[in-house]
């Protein structure tokens, strides 16, 4: 495999930018924009699949996937020819669509004219990533109008080990961190899990109507939520509300995925493989959640498992 200087940085970017991460819930938002860097493409998603078959996932450009098509993604999960192909081999390696089926094969399918034509996808690239417990992790990235090369399939597995360590490490850290942080702030237990969610929001720095639409529910329904909030910390700000050492202490997280900002040409790009989508700079992360595809159809906003949600901070994708 021959690469050149150029790409052999933005690989090495991407690996160095995933093994900086000391919050796992950073992940997804640093190595879905590094990978689109690294390898063109129209979108790209970061997808977990957990017994039995709940499925998660974001997207880059954030919001390029509409709900229906990742319905429908889970409706056919069963005739994906990548999908099958994995849990066969037992390898989680990358892979071309082309390597598995033809394009006409893949055309006949359901999942193809329900999940993927409407995006429209034509051409896939995806790898799992090893470890990390029960389920499938995996980056898949799409094209519309030409194939992946075997020089971005052996690229893409170039970095899966390195993505899957960071991965590692920073859920190591994030742990270790917890270990270490006291945990002075019992305000936080009179909150319900609804306002501890609303100020977790209010700690990323979102507006009300950010929040309410986070959380599908109107602006005025925030604002009481924070009115309540306030009474029971004894603040009255959103600053004062969030503000040390209220933040001292961070739950256990599942992978939770932050949004990247990028300049508002980048958001849409055309295709220029093998070129970047955005510049490379120290980005702003935003916390943003999963989106969950349920067995039945529907899709909602899906956030960290746990009896209560408590405050993040602002980590990076």
């Amino acid at each position: 495999m021959h690469l050149s200087l150029t790409t052999v940085r933005r690989a090495v970017t991407v690996v160095a930018d995933v093994a900086d991460l000391d919050h796992p819930a950073a992940f997804a938002g640093v190595a879905l924009p590094g990978l689109a860097r690294l390898i063109g493409c129209d979108l790209v998603t970061f997808t977990e699949i957990d017994p039995p078959k709940r499925i998660r996932y974001l997207d880059y450009p954030d919001g390029a996937l509409s709900p229906a098509s990742y319905e429908a993604f889970s409706e056919f999960l069963h005739q994906h020819p990548m999908i099958n192909r994995y849990e066969t081999a037992r390898d989680g390696a990358a892979l071309r669509m082309s390597d598995v089926v033809s394009r006409a094969e893949f055309r006949r399918l359901d999942i193809y004219q329900h999940a993927y034509r409407p995006r429209p996808t034509e051409y896939l690239l995806a790898v799992q990533l090893p470890g990390h417990g029960p389920g499938t992790r995996a980056f898949a990235l799409n094209r519309a109008r030409r194939d992946f090369t075997e020089t971005d399939r052996d690229l893409l597995n170039l970095v899966r080990g390195p993505l899957a360590e960071g991965l590692r490490r920073a859920t190591a850290r994030h742990r270790a961190h917890r270990a270490l942080a006291s945990s002075p702030e019992q305000r936080l237990a009179a909150l319900t899990e609804r306002e501890v969610q609303v100020l977790e929001l209010v700690a990323a720095g979102r507006t009300n109507v950010a929040i309410a639409h986070t959380l599908e529910v109107s602006p005025r329904t925030v604002a009481k939520h924070l009115e309540r909030i306030y009474r029971k910390l004894g603040v009255g700000n959103r600053a004062a509300a969030v503000a040390p050492p209220l933040l001292a202490s961070e739950p256990e997280p599942t992978i939770t995925g932050p949004r990247i900002t990028a300049p508002a040409a980048a958001q849409c790009p055309a295709i220029a493989y093998r070129t970047p989508i955005v510049p490379h700079s120290a980005p702003e992360v935003l916390p943003r959640a999963f989106r969950e595809v349920r067995p039945s159809g529907t899709s909602r906003r899906f956030r960290a498992v746990g009896a209560k949600p408590a405050l993040t901070t602002k980590a990076l994708r």
